[in-house]
């Protein structure tokens, strides 16, 4: 039984029976189903609500008039109201009915679900509580306030109604936005974009849908009041709900660190009104809402149809916002990166914002208000376009994000965890970490478990990719943009040799070698881009950046840069204080390009895209493949120069985008190609690299091609002596790029040399050194080294490539020919001992086209060497070489050792007030990785693979204020200390174990050997 009141209506002077309290009631309030617990109010929850009504209402008198008036007039039953399928259809109805009854309280329907059998008590409850927060307000009246209260301390029907009629305008617009937004969210099932972010404001109103009303002043939400305006409506809905989600909010409550919100919990009256004027959602330290925000700019920027790829298409455009759903298998997008529509002629704006799977994400571009949505005529179902070779796009770097180890960003305000927080994914990340920061541990300890990190290791790792190395040295100084060291320069002058002996001074030169420390951004453009060689590099870098793995025979293959001296070959840094010596990348020892940052465009005389053309190569394997043609086959090379008087007429057949027209037409089309792949690119330096096939020899003729003056002139006059790789040298030198010639042939004809010079530009080559040519220089200089004299030598290839192909024909092996058999000259010239001058090995080099081994070339060499007594050595070696993977590492090592070179320069000290001078123009440095080194003229050539890797070695040491290394280490061999860091300790003589197994005593049969078989140990 409910308690109930007489209650006497002021109007009309009947008599009721009504409860004190009417029964919670709600949309769904006529449904014969079981009510739902939960949603019933408690009295105390009414108290809170109300109060915190009144206080945000203070200011609106309307409000609080209407409230007073509906107290007064309370003897009216709180009606219920109708349920929720015939809500909307009543609504103009329900509006009439309450105008006509001004003074009826309003339907409590929003304060519970429904009635429940023992609402008795609890409603008994809540007029006991209301009654004591009564009493408590009467400590604080005035004598007119006290008398008017005694007056309506007899109707306490009427204070309980002025209560819950305060609570129910508000507790209306909560239900009726809570049903709007289910609502939308079921009508928009269909559209996974706005589905989404339907969900996300319904998620986020919860937290805030108090102070979200109170901020609104009580305005309503957009409902649908008939069925024919249901598609309106819902769509008006839509909008708010994402409005809802990124809506403007004034004076938003900041909460720092440690700081947590309760509304129901206030201090003092001063941050009770704080609290209430600064309504609005809770967000983090450092968070910033959309109104604070700077205008959105517009944009005036147009791509060429031709970089333009497509993304996906615009699938939803509420308010301001426009979402863009994208199609799979796009490479993912950053923020910032600035999408187009009509194929690059006008721009859509910029990524604001990035939502959904990763496999298919959401794109937000927001717009400074829907009329400029409409004003650009942006309807759904456009198609979205990005440019990915230019500047205005950028790519999210998984591997960079699944390489990070120990934190997902989750720790308070979003934030990565601080150093001493971070807890390790594996033992090896942990072992790793104590590896790198044994200062900060406890040496002492001997089982090493107490040895804790002072980084983590993601920190650890960009570290050692960021920062650079630092000599402790008063000869080094560091500035912003420089690394200025002073070097003693020691050489050895021979004065006099003959039959009397040798005279020799030594010479100390005081230099000053300045680096420079800011890394550009670097191009790449190479000639034959779609090539073996070019379409591997390019997948190489995508593999690598995107830290891709895949699947074979041989089990999971990750990407790498195995081969590149820059990124997989570690130098002698020195040696720590226990005299142990100390490695580190070359590419640590001074800054180097990234190979992650490198920008790659180039000509080609086949339209193939590149991801086409990599399949074509067929040279890496089908799982690394399928995860980067979708990117490659966007690339497309330029048209390039064809010229078949210079290289061989099986080409034929590929040549179907070739540049038209003269030489020096196809020249100045070149240069214009460098220009705007600059522009659209935005790179600071570029280097342009020539890995076509290989080219006849040009004839060096007077008046044709030994002066710069000649070589223009006959350019010109389109002269036929002028070969394609010679007119790519002439741009690229006019466009002050550094040059690079990977193929045997004479490119570098005097006239080269000298604009190169004239210019200031860098060139290098000639031809890739990577298999059995760089085998060759080695075995040589070990042989003659060593004192034994080398009389034969003979080399055997076959290979099915393209490059194998070109190389059938005469002309263009005479080139390959020449560069394959002076690679032991120097080392031959060297030691007079062995040969007599002028006095060579009989070399003999044979190149033979087998399709069928495609790219694994398969190299035979033959060694016969005389030793002491007449004696004879021969060595025969079989040499099965990866052509491509060979040759690829060495064209990113010559791009980023050629932009290096760059950087540095020289200057003497002596006289004083002399100017830096960079490299000379020829990069004899690069020689390491070229069969044929170019040189400058009249200095000496160096094929000594030892001299010249030590020779790239020590120049990058001086740079950073290292002396040259001379493997002395004398501290290991005299009882002497050298140096107060090196305190070394004394070791053990005993050889290290290189097994742990036991010998059998006698050799066992079948091929199998005692101890150790198969390269395992018994054990």
């Amino acid at each position: 039984m409910e308690d109930t009141t007489k209650v006497t209506d002021n109007t009309n002077g009947d008599q009721r029976q009504e409860p004190l309290i009417s029964a919670p009631c709600s949309v769904e309030a006529q449904n014969t189903e079981t009510p739902n617990p939960e949603s019933e109010i408690s009295a105390l929850e009414v108290d809170k609500q109300a109060e915190a009504v009144k206080e945000s209402l203070k200011d609106n008198s309307t409000v609080l008039a209407e409230a007073k008036d509906t107290s007064t007039e309370g003897e009216q039953s709180v009606k219920q109201d109708p349920a929720l399928e015939t809500e909307n259809a009543t609504d103009s109805a329900t509006a009439e009915q309450q105008e006509d009854k001004p003074e009826e309280v309003a339907p409590s329907s929003e304060v519970a679900s429904s009635a429940s059998s023992n609402t008795g008590a609890k409603e008994s409850a809540k007029v006991e509580n209301i009654a004591a927060k009564e009493g408590d307000s009467k400590m604080n009246e005035t004598p007119e306030e006290s008398q008017t209260m005694e007056v309506e301390e007899e109707r306490p029907t009427e204070r309980t109604a002025d209560a819950v009629s305060a609570v129910i305008p508000i507790e209306k617009q909560i239900a009726e936005q809570q049903q709007l937004e289910k609502l939308a969210v079921q009508n928009i099932t269909g559209n996974s974009s706005l589905s989404l972010l339907c969900q996300y404001a319904g998620s986020s109103d919860d937290s805030a849908s108090d102070s979200d009303s109170m901020d609104e002043g009580q305005k309503k939400l957009p409902s649908s009041s008939s069925s024919d305006d249901d598609e309106d409506d819902v769509q008006e809905t839509k909008e708010h709900v994402l409005a809802e989600s990124y809506r403007y909010r004034e004076d938003p409550i900041l909460v720092s660190d440690a700081e947590t919100m309760d509304t129901n919990v206030v201090s003092s009256d001063d941050e009770e009104e704080e609290s209430t004027a600064k309504a609005g959602p809770l967000r983090t330290k450092g968070e910033i809402l959309l109104h604070e925000l700077p205008p959105i700019e517009e944009l005036t920027i147009t791509v060429p149809e031709e970089e333009c790829q497509p993304i996906g298409r615009v699938d939803s455009i509420v308010a301001q916002i426009v979402l863009v759903q994208s199609e799979p298998g796009i490479e993912l997008l950053n923020l910032e990166t600035v999408l187009f529509l009509d194929r690059g002629k006008r721009p859509l704006g910029k990524i604001f914002d990035v939502i959904g799977q990763v496999n298919r994400p959401i794109y937000c571009v927001l717009f400074n208000s829907n009329q400029e949505v409409l004003a650009k005529n942006i309807t759904v179902g456009m198609e979205v376009f990005c440019a990915p070779r230019t500047e205005h796009t950028s790519f999210i770097i998984l591997s960079e994000l699944m390489r990070m180890k120990g934190s997902d960003a989750s720790w308070m305000n979003d934030n990565e965890p601080p150093p001493h927080m971070v807890e390790y994914s594996d033992d090896e990340s942990e072992r790793y970490a104590k590896k790198g920061h044994k200062k900060g541990t406890n040496a002492k300890d001997p089982s090493g478990q107490n040895m804790q990190p002072q980084h983590s290791p993601q920190q650890y790792q960009q570290q050692m990719s960021s920062s650079e190395l630092k000599v402790l040295s008063p000869n080094v100084r560091y500035s912003d943009g420089h690394i200025e060291v002073d070097y003693q320069y020691q050489t050895a002058t021979v004065l006099a040799s003959g039959s009397a002996g040798y005279t020799v001074k030594p010479e100390t030169t005081e230099l000053s070698i300045r680096t420079e420390r800011n890394v550009p951004r670097l191009g790449l453009m190479l000639v034959g881009w779609g090539g073996n060689n070019g379409s591997t590099l390019t997948a190489a870098l995508e593999a690598n950046k995107r830290g891709l793995e895949w699947r074979t025979r041989q089990g999971l293959q990750k990407a790498n840069w195995y081969g590149s001296i820059t990124q997989s070959s570690t130098v002698l840094l020195g040696s720590d204080a226990s005299g142990q010596d100390v490695y580190i990348p070359m590419n640590k020892l001074v800054p180097m390009v990234n190979p992650d940052d490198i920008v790659v465009d180039g000509w080609d005389i086949s339209s193939l895209n590149i991801g086409d053309a990599m399949q074509r190569a067929q040279v890496l394997e089908v799982g690394l493949q399928d995860q980067v043609y979708k990117r490659l086959a966007q690339l497309r090379p330029r048209r390039s120069i064809y010229d078949p008087d210079f290289i061989a007429a099986n080409q034929a057949d590929r040549a179907d985008n070739t540049i038209p027209g003269t030489r020096y037409e196809q020249y100045q089309q070149i240069v214009k190609d460098i220009r705007d792949f600059k522009q659209q690119s935005g790179v600071d330096k570029v280097v342009i690299l020539w890995t076509a096939n290989t080219e006849r020899f040009a004839e060096v003729q007077e008046g044709v091609n030994t002066t710069m003056a000649d070589l223009e002139r006959s350019l010109k006059q389109n002269h036929s002596e002028i070969s394609p790789s010679t007119i790519f040298a002439m741009a690229a030198i006019a466009e002050k790029c550094i040059y690079i010639n990977g193929s045997p042939q004479n490119t570098f004809v005097p006239g080269v040399v000298e604009m190169a010079e004239h210019y200031g530009a860098f060139i290098a080559g000639d031809d890739f050194k990577s298999g059995q040519t760089k085998l060759k220089s080695v075995l040589v200089d070990f042989l003659v080294s060593a004192g034994i004299k080398p009389v034969s030598i003979v080399s055997y290839n076959h290979l099915g490539n393209n490059d194998g192909k070109n190389l059938s024909a005469p002309q263009q092996f005479r080139s390959k020919e020449i560069s394959k058999s002076n690679v032991v000259d120097d080392m031959v010239a060297s030691n007079h001992i062995l040969y007599e001058p002028e006095e060579h090995p009989d070399h003999c080099v044979v190149i033979k086209y087998v399709p069928y081994v495609g790219d694994s070339k398969r190299a035979m060499d033959e060694y016969t060497s005389q030793i002491m007594l007449g004696g004879h050595n021969t060595l025969v070696i079989h040499n099965t070489c990866e052509d491509s993977l060979l040759a690829t590492p060495l064209i990113l090592d010559l791009a980023i050792l050629g932009e290096l070179c760059s950087r540095i320069q020289i200057r003497r000290k002596e006289p004083a007030g002399q100017e830096y001078v960079p490299f000379r123009s020829v990069l004899s440095l690069l020689s390491y990785l070229c069969k044929a080194p170019l040189v400058p003229q009249g200095t000496p050539v160096v094929n000594s693979l030892f001299r010249q890797r030590t020779a790239i070695e020590n120049i990058m040491r001086a740079c950073v204020g290292l002396p040259p290394l001379s493997h002395m280490t004398l501290e290991h061999r005299f009882d002497l200390p050298i140096g107060d860091s090196h305190q070394l300790q004394a070791q053990p003589c005993a050889k290290k174990a290189r097994v742990n197994g036991s010998a059998t005593p006698a050799p066992l049969a079948n091929g199998n050997c005692n101890g150790v078989h198969n390269g395992k140990a018994d054990h």
